[in-house]
């Protein structure tokens, strides 16, 4: 994640509309720092993540450490050690949870934010799409990053529903792109 996507995150996170945050897919957790932070600047709003945490090993996807080797570990200490030093632990409400798992739980809420960057195997995007499409407010956000891989931009493509959102940035460039969705009234 760029800075400029992290800083966008952040813009949209502190808007002063109702609903929460989601992330899915927190990794270690520098993304959730720009929501966490847009969520206290908005004066409220709680960031809700979701990961499993779990190492490749262990039946976890995408957890590679930054010489692209896969992580000995999963990355919830990792994760957790971010937010204790970033002192916004009380503005994260953490799901260790696969998506399905945190949907139950969450079915009655509604965001305004939701920032789908879990697994990028197509049938797991897919799935966050349909899963937390409906959640998303009137007027909230829903962004993808990663939005050139060709796994999410397919999801894009052939689900997005273009008639409710609007297509409204995208912020970089390549794989790593960041596209960002406004839901129509």
């Amino acid at each position: 994640m760029s800075d400029a996507q992290g800083v966008a995150l952040f813009q949209l996170a502190r808007r002063p509309s109702p609903g929460q945050v989601l992330e899915i897919g927190s990794f270690c957790g520098k993304a959730t720092l720009f929501l966490a932070l847009g969520c206290k600047q908005q004066g409220g709003s709680v960031t809700h993540t979701v990961d499993p945490h779990k190492a490749i090993s262990d039946g976890g996807k995408e957890q590679y450490a930054q010489n692209f080797q896969p992580r000995v570990r999963g990355t919830l200490q990792d994760f957790q050690d971010t937010l204790d030093a970033s002192g916004l632990r009380a503005l994260v409400d953490v799901h260790i949870s696969t998506s399905e798992e945190a949907r139950q739980r969450l079915r009655e809420q509604m965001f305004k934010l939701v920032f789908i960057d879990g697994s990028h195997d197509y049938l797991d995007v897919l799935l966050d799409y349909y899963m937390w499409k409906d959640a998303i407010l009137p007027g909230g956000y829903l962004v993808f990053h990663d939005s050139n891989f060709d796994s999410v931009a397919q999801v894009i493509a052939d689900h997005l529903d273009h008639k409710r959102f609007r297509a409204d940035g995208i912020i970089g460039n390549g794989g790593w792109a960041m596209t960002m969705w406004c839901r129509q009234e």
